[in-house]
């Protein structure tokens, strides 16, 4: 899996926004949520913003899901880059994204 991120690319509610390697997650009213990519640095980093983004009131079980469809393509694989075999490993998302 490579990733081809395209700014403005959505999971669900989820837009990725190249210009500040953020996951923006949109509601009726706007931004409700942001996710930095560049944070997402090894298996603890992903799962940190995964659980933040899942106790919000305002975000769905399917929007956690689209988060995590985003992060695994935005990343040309998450399981590949920060957590095969069970094993932390670092990866310089922002750097990734910006080839």
């Amino acid at each position: 899996m490579s990733a081809v991120a395209k700014d403005g690319q959505r999971w669900g509610r989820w837009e990725y926004k190249a210009a500040n390697l953020t996951l923006m997650l949109l509601g009726e009213k706007g931004l409700e949520y942001e996710v930095d990519l560049e944070r997402c640095n090894d298996s603890a980093g992903v799962l940190d913003w995964i659980v933040q983004v899942s106790e919000k009131v305002y975000v769905s079980p399917i929007d956690v899901g689209h988060l995590v469809r985003a992060l695994n393509e935005l990343s040309g694989g998450l399981q590949d880059k920060v957590c095969g075999g069970a094993v932390d490993s670092k990866f310089d998302f922002g750097a990734f994204l910006r080839k």
